[in-house]
Formats: structure tokens, sequence, C-alpha cells
């Protein structure tokens, strides 16, 4: 059956019968519940957690620390993941959306385009990445939250995965098929399959465990995300059908178990946050019995009118088949979830488990209860979460639970042992952690299984050793992922519970731990990765995933954005909280650049044609800086922002100003928005698309205009030859997509689904052409260039199916005539190689570079199209000739300089001078900043080609720190490249920084004695005549910083010689006002020239009364940095910088 067909006749179905069904289901709609602001308050007051508590969390889990049991008791992992998939699923007022949405959504689309189901428009058909294998070194296939046999054949078992549908197996795990990527909603809570029929198969939809507390009303709904109710199939999966229980937007229940009865599987009992349903006719239509909350149920085995089940602290017991319901057990139990068992080895047994730790036994049917040992003494259960256990059914005393680790007990719980190990990998008793379903093989007593996080184990002695049978399951609910440029095929992916993983094109590996969030690959090197763990826990490899160091340059959110620049791979961007840091140096170090955004960042874009264009959004706010994070502008008017949020950013490739923006939320029409002009107005391109999140937005390279976007209903495209979007899922599961990235290595759309792992299509209308060569990227010249002579150096890529063994590079400037360079070699098809172009020697100012390529193999090239590209350079001026001298004596921070200093660190200060000589000085406000703020101030460019040696970079500072665990920094670094690379010269930081005693309470103002000086030596860089200097204060919220007198000199070129040069000298400096000068020759036409910092002479010695020694009194004058030159005619003999101090 058509695969659009089948899923429009279950939810067609579902439709109809949910009406039935809503008749007798009133149980009311507690709205106030359902507001996540309401939950998430409700939460942290129930675990009585501060700011500074969250904070210390969150930093411990981002760099891979422990969770503190005690005190949360693993609730918050499971909350944050849970609400991070809400915040951009709420409406205006913050109320979670129904869980019948996304399949009313589904349909309604459908029967609004009949033509795009049956045209036959969608001819793109999804593929898997990779093999159906378990990553090694420890990995995990996805969550599974249930298993069950078939009741004939053991060899026969079901598995419903949280968000990958229902999985079979016919040989006892050892290959898997999937039978359910058709349904409305992928996730599953359980399965019961009929004991005289084993093709009829119940399956409760929605993910049953995504998590719960105990105070929660029993309409929230905030377990999962999406439910379609109870499906039902009666040929064994091959179709399904919606049962009486499906879900209309009034009806927020979820359901965590179905059972139908031994005897009369008619009889079908589902468990729900609002109670107890019951069907006599095989799910068609249902009735409510009991208002309980309840979990589980459990049939005493000789007697299948007799039905138990927990809620409510009590133990409940049915005896019509659960048509009415009594207590047995009164406030036996904790609040919360009951797991209840029983085992036909002894029908009188019945074991009871709550999320609270209690666990009690009874041997009499229910009449009396003991406290049996819980397994909680040997394990961790993190509550609601993992508390599940089963009974062998040939030995009442045979036990199995699973939490963090499997225990095992022998003597009807007496006493247990555990018998796995999550952390310990290649260990034969490793089972992955957070049991869910735990079970014997039917008719043993030492067989037993475990699903859990991580997909399914077995065990056939008793827990001793363990055999992973998840390989086949293609269930990861993966968050991100990345594509390798330079090795197509090659991916990295962030998987819910499972780490990062790696697809290498042979095997899947997981490269590094934790919850695997966002993930990259360097775009020019496939060996370096960058993961991502949970709150913005940022790590980068270099060796392929073997090693890796921790690069994040603070916490973020459950999962923080990321990305690479994509025309300089040092660059990196990182939206930790609201606002953004930048590193140049592929995260040695990071700089924040601000943009103080509303809330936590949830989408960051860097333009591929022009990296200073950079866009970051939160939920509610999304700004563009045009200068490389520089200076940020709010780009929100005209956008939607009461009941949406900003979920992702993409951007033209060859347009910085045209911009995508995708939309989450249920707000209906309000989808996709499209600016040309970098967000100063903005157009609705949402067309008829579903009412459902957008979840992420790609910009098809060198195309019509064409994008993809992402949803929770699937992908779907348009480009600017369409009027509305199409489906673009053809052989795609029906799941939540996460993230799309198109490679253009391979030419592929890469899609991390929610439940399904990693899929990849070709591109829409893909066409591969015999001979096709073209342009990709103008990497030099581009943006500001800072060398006279330059090589042009352009990315040439091999769209066609022939190897490319030659092809003309054709380029020119200002549109000039074209000049050719023939390339020779072998480029392999889909290959890209960087083709360096002969040397050119533009003008200083701006300039447009054009290259295209012709004449592949020396033949036509069938496809124009991509041949070109352009790009824009300018040549800068060069700098400005020493010397540099700074005192601030002017007032002000010196106007000429850059500043990149969104958070104030550097401030004009007239407190103190240096060394108490002066009224001014730079403060850098480490005092009154907050930790982890960064202030850059940098020189304007410099031409240090003029000046013979030594350069040298003179200041004076003074610090104290706060205490001794306070590190602030002090960096100067130096740029020869236009500010794209800076390499430091001076660094200090902590006690190394400090010039005073430690001072706490009060801001630092240093006294004429606690000044100390720094020379640096430049000489290095004396070849350049366009160099940067920046100064950086990094804040540790220590004490301030001043910063005064800087002065940078080299001694001009003259007649001098070097050798000359070096015998002159003049001293004491700095002095209160009187120098001793010494020069090694009379001049006999010349002066000595004493300037200031405005270039005015303010002292002078003729030529007529220059001797070869003397003395210079500038006593009169004030405190500062003063110029001295000898004059020998017009040139300048001697050149020195002079310091008065007081």
């Amino acid at each position: 059956m058509n695969r659009y067909y089948s899923l429009f006749v279950i939810v067609f179905l579902l439709g109809i019968t949910g009406a039935k069904s809503q008749q007798k289901n009133t149980a009311p709609v507690n709205n106030e519940s359902r507001n996540l602001d309401h939950i998430r308050q409700t939460f942290y007051k129930s675990l009585d957690l501060s700011e500074k508590d969250l904070e210390e969390y969150r930093r411990e889990s981002a760099r891979g620390g422990e969770e503190k049991e005690s005190k949360t008791d693993g609730l918050l992992a499971q909350f944050h993941r849970w609400e991070w998939l809400m915040r951009s699923r709420v409406d205006a007022n913050g109320n979670l959306p129904e869980p019948g949405l996304a399949a009313r959504e589904y349909v309604k689309y459908k029967n609004a385009h009949p033509q795009i189901f049956n045209s036959g428009v969608r001819d793109i058909t999804w593929e898997t990445v990779g093999t159906a294998e378990v990553p090694s070194n420890g990995g995990g296939a996805g969550r599974t939250n249930v298993m069950v046999f078939d009741p004939t054949n053991s060899d026969v078992m079901y598995v419903g995965a949280a968000g990958g549908g229902v999985w079979k197996t016919t040989d006892a795990g050892t290959t898997w098929t999937c039978l359910t990527d058709a349904f409305p909603v992928t996730g599953v809570a359980d399965i019961a399959i009929d004991p005289t029929n084993s093709n009829v198969i119940y399956v409760a939809t929605g993910d049953g465990y995504g998590y719960e507390a105990t105070w929660q009303s029993d309409n929230d709904f905030w377990g999962g995300v999406y439910s379609a109710g109870l499906m039902k199939s009666t040929d064994g999966g091959a179709t399904w059908f919606a049962t009486g229980i499906s879900y209309e937007q009034a009806n927020n229940e979820i359901i965590q178990r179905v059972v139908l009865n031994p005897d009369n599987p008619s009889i079908v009992l589902i468990a729900t946050r609002s109670g107890i349903y019951r069907s006599e006719d095989g799910g068609i239509s249902f009735t409510q019995v009991s208002s309980v909350h309840c979990y589980d149920f459990a049939f005493k085995v000789d007697d299948a009118n007799t039905v138990y089940t927990g809620g409510d602290k009590d133990i409940l017991i049915s005896t019509d088949a659960g048509a009415t319901w009594s207590v047995l057990g009164d406030n036996i139990m904790d609040a919360g979830r009951i797991s209840i068992e029983t085992t036909p080895a002894n029908p009188l047994v019945i074991y009871a488990f709550s999320e609270g730790g209690k666990f009690k036994k009874s041997i009499d049917a229910g009449a009396s209860w003991t406290n049996a040992t819980k397994p909680s003494t040997k394990t961790s259960f993190y509550g609601y979460y993992d508390t599940d256990f089963g009974v062998s059914d040939v030995d009442e005393n045979a036990l199995i639970a699973g939490g963090l680790e499997v225990v095992v007990s022998s003597n009807g719980a007496s006493s247990w042992t555990k018998v796995s190990t999550w952390d310990g990998i290649g260990d034969d008793n490793y089972v992955h952690a957070d049991g869910k379903c735990s079970k014997f093989l039917p008719g043993s007593n030492t067989t037993v299984f475990a699903t859990n996080d991580g997909g399914i184990f077995k065990s056939t002695d008793f827990g001793e050793t363990w055999s992973d049978l998840s390989n086949g399951l293609r269930i990861a609910q993966a968050y991100r992922l990345g594509t390798s440029v330079t090795e197509p095929g090659k991916v990295i992916s962030g998987w819910q519970d499972n780490g990062c993983n790696m697809w290498d094109g042979t095997s899947w590996t997981r490269v590094y731990g934790a919850d695997g969030m966002e993930a990259a690959i360097d775009p020019l090197n496939a060996d370096i990765l960058y993961e991502e763990t949970q709150y913005g826990g940022l790590n980068k490899s270099t060796d392929n995933g073997q090693n890796w160091s921790y690069i994040s340059p603070g916490g973020g959110d459950w999962l923080t954005p990321y990305i690479i620049d994509p025309t300089n791979n040092n660059i990196l961007y990182y939206g930790g909280g609201g606002s953004i840091s930048k590193s140049t140096n592929g995260g040695s170090s990071w700089s924040n650049v601000g943009g103080a955004f509303n809330g936590n960042l949830f989408a960051l874009a860097v333009a591929p044609s022009n990296n200073q264009y950079v866009y970051g959004a939160s939920l509610t706010q999304i700004k563009v800086s045009k200068n490389g994070g520089s200076s940020w502008t709010d780009i929100t008017s005209g956008l939607p922002t009461s009941g949406n949020g900003f979920n992702y950013i993409a951007v033209d490739n060859t347009d910085p100003e045209h911009v995508y923006v995708a939309l989450s939320a249920y707000n209906d029409g309000n989808k996709v928005y499209e600016s040309s002009n970098a967000g100063s107005s903005w157009t609705n391109i949402s067309g008829t698309l579903p009412n459902v999140p957008v979840t992420s937005i790609v910009y098809q390279p060198d195309s019509q205009d064409g994008i993809y976007i992402s949803t929770d209903l699937g992908v779907f495209y348009r480009d600017n030859t369409m009027s509305d979007w199409i489906p673009f899922m053809d052989g795609l599961p029906n799941v939540m997509v996460h993230e799309l990235e198109i490679n253009p290595g391979d030419n592929k759309l890469y899609a991390a689904t929610y439940g399904r792992g990693i899929w990849r299509s070709d591109l829409y209308g893909f066409v591969q052409y015999t001979n096709d060569i073209g342009i990709t990227q103008i990497i030099s010249p581009a943006g500001p260039q800072c060398a006279d002579e330059f090589t042009p150096l352009v990315k040439v890529k091999n769209f066609g199916s022939n190897i490319i063994t030659s092809f003309d590079a054709n380029y020119a400037i200002d549109g000039g005539s074209y000049s050719i360079f023939s390339w020779n070699g072998t480029l392999d098809p889909l290959s890209t190689i960087n083709v360096s172009l002969p040397v050119l020697s533009p003008a200083i100012g701006e300039h447009t570079f054009v290259a295209y390529t012709s004449a592949p193999n020396g033949l036509s090239d069938n496809n124009q199209v991509n041949d070109a590209d352009t790009s824009g350079f300018n040549l800068l001026a060069v700098g400005v000739a020493l010397p540099l001298t700074e005192d601030y004596e002017s007032g002000n921070l010196p106007g000429n300089w850059t500043y990149n200093d969104p958070n104030a660190v550097w401030l004009i200060n007239d407190a103190a001078g240096g060394y108490g000589q002066s009224v001014y000085s730079a403060k850098a406000n480490f005092f009154g900043t907050g930790s982890g703020d960064v202030g850059e101030m940098n020189t304007p460019y410099l031409d240090l080609s003029s000046a013979l040696l030594p350069i040298t970079l003179k200041f004076d500072y003074a610090h104290a720190n706060k205490n001794s665990n306070k590190g602030d920094t002090l960096a100067i670094s130096i740029s020869t490249d236009c500010g794209a690379t800076f390499s430091n010269v001076f660094y200090k930081g902590g006690a190394d920084l400090e010039t005073a005693p430690l001072l706490s309470g009060t801001e630092f103002v240093p006294t004429a004695d606690q000044w100390t000086s720094e020379t640096v030596d430049l000489s290095d860089y004396s070849g350049f005549n366009r160099v940067l200097v920046k100064f950086t204060g990094i804040s540790k919220k220590g004490n301030s910083l001043y910063l005064d007198n800087i002065n940078l000199a080299g001694i001009p070129s003259s007649s001098a010689t070097l050798s000359e040069i070096t015998e002159f000298s003049i001293f004491p400096n700095p002095s209160s006002g009187l120098f001793t000068y010494r020069i090694p020759s009379a001049i006999q036409n010349g002066k000595l020239v004493v300037q200031n910092v405005l270039g005015q002479t303010v002292y002078e010695i003729r030529s007529d009364k220059l001797t070869t020694e003397g003395t210079i009194n500038l006593e009169s004058l004030a405190p500062g940095i003063y110029q001295l030159s000898v004059y020998d005619g017009d040139a300048i003999r001697y050149h020195a910088p002079l310091t008065i101090q007081r």
C-alpha cells in the first residue's frame, strides 16, 4: 500500500472512532497544569533547588560531571530533555500541544492537497545512512520502552521504541523489521498480542516514559510529545487501524499500559492518566471504568476475571475482568507509578514496586502484604522513568528489575544482586543504563531480557553475562548531525541517551558519551570533529574522535547552538545563554561578542558569501551582525513573536542579506519567513504548510532558491518556480525530523530524525551531467586584504560523472580582461580542489574579483549555471607609521581605535593615572562586569615595515585581585592578516597579573607605587605594513585593572646604520622630567626635538648648541609620553620615546 494512502486511512479512522470514545470519556482538562511555565516552577519547587544549584548542575553536566543523585535523583536530566523539546512547541500562553495534533494536521494537509500526493511529483527516495549496527565503544541503538513475546513462539518478539515504532524479530533478535513507518505517531508506550491469534496486535502510541512526577495532574501532557491513541492490526502488523481510543484535541491522556484478557481477548484494558478504560469489542469502543491514575496490570493466572493494578498509593483489584474496581491494599505503596506482577508458578503470589522505592509482596492473593527488599538498594532507580521488574513464570522466587543497572533476586525479593554495569564498556556484564522493561523468557528462570535507553539485551545465565540484541534497530533519537565535505558520507550525530556517534562509511562508533547534541565536522579536515553534550559542553577532537578537548566558552541550554564559519574553519560561534561567543582559533580561546538576546539562543547562521554577516536568534528575537559580531542589530520587527519561536536560520550561499527563518509552535500560517535585505523587512512564505513546528531550514547552494524544511511531520521543499511547498519524504518514515544538512560533497540532503536515526536523499531535481566543472567558492580574495600582493585561491568542484583531468580557470578584476590559468591533474566526480591562480597586485581600495571555469577535459561544460563566482575585497591602505602613543589624557578612549566590547569592560578612568603622574587611564572593569565578560581594544592599522629594530611595545598597568580563586586576564595579541587571526604576545592572568595585595568588597584604585611597566618585543613583525595590536581584558569578576602610557615604537629608517643607532642613549627613562642624552658623534646641521602626542614641538635644541652629551629639562611639562627625535638635516637620525612620571 502507498505509504501516504495508508496513513490517510489510519488517521481518518482515528478521527471517526475518536468521536465515539469521546462521548464516554469526559475527564476534565486542567489547563493550568498543562502550562509549561507552571510545570517548570512546580518542578523546581518540588526539588527544592536554588538557581545556584541549577547553575552548578548544568556546569558539571556540561563538563561530563556525574549528577548528584541525593539532590536530584536523576530527575533534572529527564525534565530538561523534555523541557527543551517542548519549549518550542507551546502556544502564545505557554500551553502544551494536544497529543493528537500532529496526526490531525497531517490528514488535514493531505486532504487539502490530493494533487500533490497523487501526481508523482515527489520522485525522491530516502535511504538510511550506514548499517543498522549498534555503534561500537559503548554506543546504544536508541530508547526502547517495551518488549513482548509472541504467545505461541518465543523466538518471535516485538519491541516498542520511544520514538521509532514497533519492531519485530522472528529469529530471537538476530534480525529486526519495523512495522509502523506509516503510523501517524511513531512513539510506542506498550504492545499487547492476542493470546489466541498472534496476528492481532495492539499498540499504545506515544512515549509513555518521557517523564512524569508524582505531583502532576492526571491531564498533564508532558510525558512525550504526540500520541495517536491505541492502534490495532489484525494481519501481524502489515496494516493498522485506529481503535476507540484515539486522541482528539480535547483529550490529553497518555496510555501507559494495554493488556488483553487471557480467556477473552476481546476485553481490552488500558491504563491512562485519567484512569482505566475497558473495551469488550476488541477496541472498537471503550468505557472509562475507574478514575484512578494507574500504570500497570497483572492477571491472576488461574482466574482471568481477577485483575490487579496500582494507583494513588493503593493496590486495586477487579473480579469481573476489569469492569469494576475496589481497593485490595489500602495506602500500602508510595505515590506515583506502581508496577505489579504475578506468576503462573504460584497464582497466590503478587509483587508490587512503586517509584518511591517500596517493594511489596503478597503470598495470599493480596489478602496480606509484607515489605520485601527493594531493588534500589543495589542500583539507582529514577522514579517513574525506570521503575520496572519481571517475574519468572516457572519460579516464583526469580525476579529481575532494571534501573541504572540490572538487578536479580533468586529468593523472592529477600535480597538482590547487581548483575550489570552501565559504564563497563566491553565487559561481559555491560548493559545500557535506564531499564524500561525486564522479562524472563517464557518457561525459564535463567534467561532474561532487559530493554533500556540503548536497546534490548539478553542473558541466558541469570544476568552473569549479557549480549546486545539491538543490531538492526534503527531507533536513534538524533538531535543534530554534521557531515563531511572532504569525505562525503561521513556523518557525526548526537543522540539522546546514547552519546555522539560517527559513521565513517564502514561502521558506527560512539566517539563521545553523555547525551549527544549538536555535532560538526571541519569542512577542510575530516579528522577535526566537534561534539556537544547537554548544557553546552562543547568538545573538539583533532584525531578523528580518538581524543577530545573541552573547549566550551561556558554553559548553555540543554541543546546549545554553535557553528563553524563556512569560509574560515578557524572561526566558531557559540550561543551560550543569551549571548554569543566567537573563537578565531578553532576554539582555543573565545571572546564574548554579545548580542544581548532576550533568552537562550536557539539558532546561529553565518553567510557563506560574506562571513561578516552573522545571524542569531532566541525563541522570540533575531539579530544580525554585519561585522563579524562586533555589533548587532535587532531585526525581529515584521516577524510574528506571539505563539511562535525562531527555531532555525538559513542564508543564501551567494547573497548574505537573503535569509530565511523557520518558526516553531502552532501558529497556523506562520512557519517560514524570508528577507532579501538582512531582516529590514520580511515576507511570509509559509503557504499551506501543516500547522506543526518547523525545526530546521537549509538553502540549496547554487539553486533557484531551493529550500528544505524539517517539521514534526517530515520534510518539505519549495523554490522560486513553485507557488507553494511540496512534501519531500517519499521513503522517509513518518517521524519527527530535528535537523537537515546539505552536503555539497555528494549532493545529498541529510536528516536527523527523532526516533529513526539518520537518513539521506538526493536533492530535488538532482541531475548529474557528464562534464560539469564549477567554482563553488572564492576563498581569496574576499573581504579585507592586508597584503599588497596575494595569490587568488578558488575552490573548484567536479559536479559531473567523468573524472576531470584538465580545465581552464578564467579570472578578472573590476570587469577587466580575463586571464586564463590552465589546470591539469585528477579530480574525481563530486570532489573538490583548491586551485591557486597567479599572483595579483591591485591598487589600494575596493575591488570585485570574478572567476569561472570552462573546457572540462577540453570539452564543453554540460552545465554552465554553476561555473562562476564573484567576490568583493578591499585592499586596505598602509597602516599608520610608528610611533603609536596613548596616555588617555584626552579623557576618552581613543577614537581611532576599534572596540569589541559589548559588556563595557574597558572604560576611561579619572581615578588613577600611571604611577600617579597623570589624571586618566583605561580601566578594565573586572570589578563591575560579569565573570566571562570579554572586552577588546584594537589599535589602528600600523606600519611596522618602515621601522628599524628593535620594535617595542611598552605600557604601564596596575591590578589587584579579589581573591586567589579569581583569575582576571590581560592579553595582548597581534594580527597581520586584517584581524582574521591573532597571536598572543603578552598573556597574564590570576596571581601573575597582580601588582597589589588582594582586595575584596571594594574596587581597587592603585596608588603610585602599585603600578608596573612591561616591555614586549615586536621585532618579529617588522616586515608587515598593516598590523593590528589588540588589548583583551577577560573578567573573572575579580577586581579592576588599569592601563596607561602605551608606547609602540621602533626606530625609523635613516642614513644612520643600526650599529650607530644602538650607541645613542637617553636616561633615566622614565624620569620626573630631567633626562640625559648621549650622541656618538657631533651633528653639524641638525637639531633635537621633543614632541607631545599631538605632534606639537614642546622642546628643541638647535645644532649649534647640540653637543654629544647633554641634559634635557622637561620638568615644566605634564606627565605622559613624548617623542624625542634627533635630526641630521631633514632626516631623523635618532629616535626614542620619553616618559615623564611623577
